[in-house]
């Protein structure tokens, strides 16, 4: 065989074992975005059309709130919002409409404490997604379902549905600690 048969044999091989490598690492990515994110993961593909889209938008979701200097909340605070939640489910027996809205504005000062931009942005979403995914189809049922109360179009039935998948996604913001108070050490933890 001649040098430049070597030379071919060689670069072919390099673009194999390239090819394979890049292959293996979007299979992770995939396999890691997939689990992280969990259904949030499918609703975004069929939303954005495709994988690659899909995936570099959770991507940039995760890097977007890997900037946000997310907070653990106290121990006194999660059993002030947990008392705060107790009053909504209460309040709801006699003005369930009233209640979904307390809800709605209990959550998002939550979300607000926890170091979510609720105020800037419409994103907040897709921002507690990196962190919650489990609980993102009861945020946007009810959400929808606040809006429709919010114009006079929800029943009864549709705002007790509301208010137990609010509760679902207060529970989880409450009691998660976010991944970079998880990481640090357990006095600065307390501190905050």
């Amino acid at each position: 065989m001649t040098d430049m048969t070597w030379i071919l044999i060689a670069l072919a091989a390099i673009l194999i074992v390239g090819l394979l490598a890049w292959s293996v690492v979007r299979v992770r990515r995939h396999r890691a975005l997939k689990q992280q994110f969990g259904p949030e993961y499918d609703r975004t593909v069929e939303s954005a059309g495709n994988r690659g889209k899909a995936e570099k938008e959770l991507e940039e979701r995760r890097e977007r709130v890997a900037q946000l200097e997310l907070r653990p909340l106290s121990p006194a605070r999660k059993g002030e919002l947990r008392e705060s939640w107790r009053q909504v489910e209460l309040d709801f027996v006699d003005h369930p409409a009233a209640a979904v809205a307390a809800a709605e504005d209990l959550l998002r000062m939550a979300l607000q404490e926890r170091g979510y931009p609720v105020d800037t942005t419409d994103r907040h979403p897709e921002d507690l997604s990196v962190e919650h995914a489990e609980v993102m189809e009861d945020y946007r049922n009810a959400a929808s379902i606040a809006g429709r109360s919010a114009r006079g179009e929800a029943s009864t039935e549709d705002l007790r549905q509301a208010t137990q998948c609010y509760r679902r996604v207060m529970a989880s913001l409450v009691d998660h600690e976010p991944e970079a108070a998880a990481a640090a050490p357990a006095r600065s933890v307390r501190a905050s």
